[in-house]
């Protein structure tokens, strides 16, 4: 009984003391500075995903292109994974290094934009910039955006023959670069001048003075899904017959398709030629793959030339006119 009185007279005097404080409360001071208006949670989204359908057209153009569907990124050992996969492209650029991925994707947004890293139209800059030094040919790529593409559309390092060498060794079906070397045939590297009738041009490359490369023609103006845009492709199919998508090719030249077919058609008859000689000659077999075993530099020379712009570039010389046009000439010339 006597601790319960001295427990409530404790709460008495509390009661009294928290009384007597609040008595002593001042006037109420000046209203302060409005605080900054309230953001929308999805504010930051709506930079990119607005009632704009720019965004669902890129999405829709690159689910069609062969980067989405054909790139076999299936293939993601160490040494493939880098340009065969999402995670191995994004892996080399942050650390150098590269590895075996599980569970791999496709090339996809991420790997060429920096989305959602700032949630700003900043998210679509490349996620790679710098020039490239290639790495067949030593010459160093540096066109603008497109410079993201070369990171992978390059020859893998291979030895390159001599064109006077009294041996050269083809331990490979697959001789010559890998599948899309177009950087090197922009630039002229890593394949083997053979003299003959016609001189390299000394003047560079018009197709990689463009600004941007690669983009400026591959994503120009799209039609539908089909060509130009996040598709890359220059060229549809339209009532069973090829069309040229040439929103790429009308600010430098007034006839490009015209101008295109005709220089088409000048390359396949020469690397026409130029299989049915390697054929002869026992270097590749009749599907285009090369024939293994000991030969002449001049001969794996002209082997090299016509697997890397008539089986892996299949620009049929577009990337590189002039320059294609001399080296098949001088290819064939050196066969007969």
């Amino acid at each position: 009984m006597k601790k319960l009185i001295q427990l409530l007279s404790m709460m008495i005097v509390l009661v009294v003391i928290g009384g007597l404080f609040s008595a002593c409360e001042g006037p109420e001071g000046p209203e302060g500075p409005a605080g900054k208006n309230g953001v929308a949670a999805l504010a930051t989204c709506d930079n990119c995903h607005d009632v704009d359908t720019e965004l669902k057209a890129r999405m829709l153009q690159y689910a069609a292109s062969t980067h989405a569907l054909g790139g076999n990124f299936e293939r993601s050992t160490a040494s493939c994974a880098p340009c065969h996969t999402h995670e191995g492209f994004v892996n080399v650029l942050a650390t150098g290094e590269t590895g075996d991925i599980s569970n791999p994707t496709p090339p996809g947004c991420r790997t060429c934009h920096n989305i959602h890293t700032t949630y700003t139209v900043d998210d679509y800059a490349l996620t790679a910039t710098a020039p490239v030094e290639l790495a067949v040919g030593g010459k160093t790529y540096d066109a603008g955006k497109s410079n993201l593409c070369a990171n992978c559309h390059q020859s893998r390092p291979l030895t390159l023959p001599e064109f006077n060498d009294a041996d050269f060794e083809i331990t490979s079906s697959r001789f010559g670069p890998h599948h899309g070397p177009q950087a090197n045939v922009i630039m002229a590297s890593g394949l083997v001048e053979i003299p003959g009738s016609k001189d390299y041009p000394t003047t560079s490359n018009k197709h990689a003075g463009t600004g941007n490369g690669c983009v400026d023609c591959h994503m120009a103006e799209a039609y539908g899904v089909q060509a130009g845009g996040h598709s890359m492709a220059v060229a549809y199919e339209y009532h069973e017959e090829t069309v040229l998508n040439d929103a790429g090719c009308v600010d430098c030249h007034d006839d490009g398709a015209t101008k295109l077919e005709d220089y088409k058609v000048e390359m396949q008859a020469l690397m026409t030629e130029i299989s049915a000689k390697l054929v002869e000659k026992g270097l590749m077999t009749e599907s285009g793959s090369a024939v293994t075993g000991t030969t002449t530099g001049k001969l794996a020379s002209a082997l090299l030339n016509y697997r890397t712009i008539a089986i892996e570039d299949k620009s049929f010389g577009v990337h590189n006119p002039k320059y294609v046009r001399a080296l098949l000439t001088n290819t064939l010339e050196s066969l007969k």
